[in-house]
């Protein structure tokens, strides 16, 4: 990372909907360039591993179908999004 900054990172959300807060990453546009190079190329960095191609496969997999998110979250219910979640975050 060449350009992280440590202090953008922090929870956040609405505690009176939910007691569980986001912890949103933010990255430049050239960091998270070089992650999704990372997440293609599954792990690989140049000639090196530096994370298992294993890992990738888990982490790009969907955890939650679109049916979950719509009927377990009250701002979706009913709605026409179609995404889920998985380790990496949101799925489309």
């Amino acid at each position: 990372m060449e350009d992280w900054n440590k202090s953008l990172q922090k929870k956040e959300g609405d505690e009176t909907k939910s007691m569980y807060q986001s912890y949103p990453l933010w990255f430049s546009t050239r960091d998270m360039a070089r992650i999704v190079l990372l997440m293609f190329k599954k792990g690989k960095w140049g000639d090196k591993q530096i994370i298992d191609k294993n890992w990738i496969i888990e982490m790009i997999k969907a955890r939650t179908i679109f049916i979950e998110v719509n009927s377990h979250i009250p701002d979706f219910r009913n709605s026409n999004y179609s995404f889920g979640f998985g380790y990496m975050g949101v799925l489309w």
